[in-house]
């Protein structure tokens, strides 16, 4: 996935700014874009979890039931792995963008974070962060194989807020 975009927007570069309509316009400092060979992002996972409660009863002539509870969406969680080569400026970002503060309280109170998978398809992965939906980092893990010392892999959690539409 050389095309791929972890970003984060602020009031100044919300979606209905027309400046800052596309990630992709975003200011330099707002953005990775994971580019051969020095970033690569190897890993993808998407889970949409429910949020549905079981309860098993019976009745008194002994048939069994599980009766479903549906109470919305317990969480979406975006999973990405990769790999930083050497100590690139990209490894300093993404440790930045980890420790910056996830939401803001005027437009993107569920998330500033989206990601954007591709620029020429869409994908189930293409999160942009509004008013009503956003992403935030729940995790970052860095690591350095001794097999391959120049590079740094990576693990970054992202969870959803708001409605997911």
């Amino acid at each position: 996935m050389a095309d791929a975009l972890l970003y984060f927007r602020t009031n100044g570069t919300k979606t209905t700014n027309p400046l800052f309509t596309d990630p992709n316009d975003l200011p330099i400092g707002q953005k990775l874009q994971f580019t051969l060979p020095e970033e690569l992002l190897e890993s993808i996972s998407l889970v949409h979890e429910n949020n549905i409660k079981d309860s098993p009863v019976s009745n008194p002539a002994g048939k069994r039931v599980i009766n479903k509870q549906d109470n919305g969406l317990n969480g979406l969680t975006l999973t990405f792995k990769g790999r930083f080569r050497d100590a690139s400026i990209d490894l300093a970002k993404i440790q930045n963008f980890a420790i910056q503060l996830q939401v803001e309280g005027q437009f993107h109170q569920y998330g500033v974070f989206g990601f954007k998978a591709s620029n020429t398809i869409s994908t189930p992965f293409n999160f942009d962060p509004t008013d009503k939906f956003g992403l935030t980092i729940k995790k970052l893990s860095i690591s350095r194989t001794g097999g391959k010392p120049k590079n740094f892999d990576f693990e970054l959690i992202l969870t959803s807020g708001g409605e997911l539409q």
